[in-house]
């Protein structure tokens, strides 16, 4: 479901104009999962050398994982669904961290992105590249825009809360009627 060549495009892209452009800072882009995939972004991401962007993987315990989070400074989901139905849950992870997300725009993702509140969405490369520049020139804690998209990350109630709430009622539902 998630095209890494958007977001390799958009990492060229966004390369090319911090090497020009000295507010544009040094990208450290960590691609988290361990799906087929990895090796294959690692190689394409050597392939091109990039000057202000240095790239790594990790598959991580949770814990460390939700840390990472915590340290970034935008998060960005390339989940496409197939269905046009499914929400990323990656995105809920970030949001979880206070982590505002670049994503992949498609049908329902604005039930959690809100564009322009807790994060950006984007259709292709240029865009992702362009919502990069805009989100991080002059520095992470420098940018408004960015602040913006920060304090529009709000998680009102936990997983686990939501959980109790919305899906157990169903579920229980769902099996006494059985």
């Amino acid at each position: 479901d998630e095209d890494f060549g958007v977001l390799l495009a958009a990492l060229e892209a966004y390369d090319a104009r911090a090497t020009k452009d000295a507010r544009l800072p040094r990208l450290v882009v960590v691609v988290t999962g361990k799906g087929p995939l990895k090796q294959a972004f690692m190689d394409a991401v050597a392939r091109r050398g990039f000057f202000k962007i240095a790239a790594a993987t990790a598959w991580l315990p949770a814990a460390d994982y939700a840390n990472l989070l915590g340290c970034a400074d935008l998060g960005v989901c390339l989940h496409a669904s197939t269905s046009g139905l499914d929400l990323p849950m990656k995105v809920v992870d970030m949001f979880g961290a206070g982590l505002p997300v670049c994503a992949l725009d498609f049908d329902c993702v604005g039930e959690l992105v809100r564009d322009g509140r807790n994060g950006a969405l984007f259709s292709d490369a240029a865009s992702l590249a362009e919502s990069l520049a805009r989100l991080l020139s002059g520095g992470a804690d420098a940018n408004a825009a960015l602040k913006h998209l920060r304090a529009g990350v709000v998680v009102e109630e936990r997983w686990d809360a939501m959980w109790r709430r919305a899906v157990r009622p169903v579920v229980e539902g769902a099996f006494l009627a059985a």
